[in-house]
């Protein structure tokens, strides 16, 4: 019944909403035999989870020899990744590339222009970060980080082509888990 009178309530101002499950429980089973009732579809993700508890050499040491390589490789051009505060002039620019990328695949952008415009009130209240690596002074890579307790999870990230080229994405992957680390978060889903 709570859930019936939350999609009602949340279904007048939105189009799309999402519910994940962190581990398949009963108690997820049943609530995603509710939610299909009210429309839902279920749709199961696989997830990866990083164990950021073990620290940021522990961490990088246990990465595979490729994905050190990328990293050092955007290094090695003198890109750097940083936390930012998202601007709107910023999130703009972040939905540009987003759909763009969904535009060459011949898709549409699953969330809104408004629905990342909330970003930046989420990240003053804690509840997300953004870190972005930067080329010209044009985004080269971002992603878009929820906290949770002691947990991130990716929500969402974009790259250009020169970004893809010089690896910025993985820079913006390292620092985002190095950030987490920071954050006392246990674990990067």
């Amino acid at each position: 019944e709570v859930m019936a009178s939350q999609h009602q309530f949340i279904a007048k101002s939105y189009d799309y909403i999402e519910v994940r499950f962190k581990d398949e429980t009963n108690l997820s089973e049943f609530l995603s035999q509710s939610f299909e009732t009210l429309g839902y579809e279920a749709d199961p993700i696989p997830s990866l989870s990083v164990d950021l508890s073990q620290g940021e050499e522990n961490l990088w040491a246990s990465f595979v020899g490729r994905a050190r390589t990328a990293v050092r490789k955007a290094e090695k051009v003198n890109l750097k990744a940083s936390v930012v505060e998202p601007s709107q002039e910023c999130i703009t620019e972040y939905y540009r590339i987003l759909f763009d990328t969904f535009a060459r695949q011949g898709l549409a952008v699953p969330h809104p222009l408004s629905f990342f415009q909330k970003i930046e009130k989420l990240s003053k209240l804690g509840l997300v970060f953004c870190v972005e690596s930067r080329i010209d002074n044009k985004i080269g890579a971002a992603a878009i980080f929820v906290r949770d307790n002691h947990r991130m999870m990716y929500l969402s990230g974009v790259a250009t082509k020169e970004g893809m080229h010089y690896s910025a994405s993985s820079l913006v992957q390292w620092q985002a888990m190095k950030q987490g680390i920071s954050y006392r978060m246990n674990e990067y889903d």
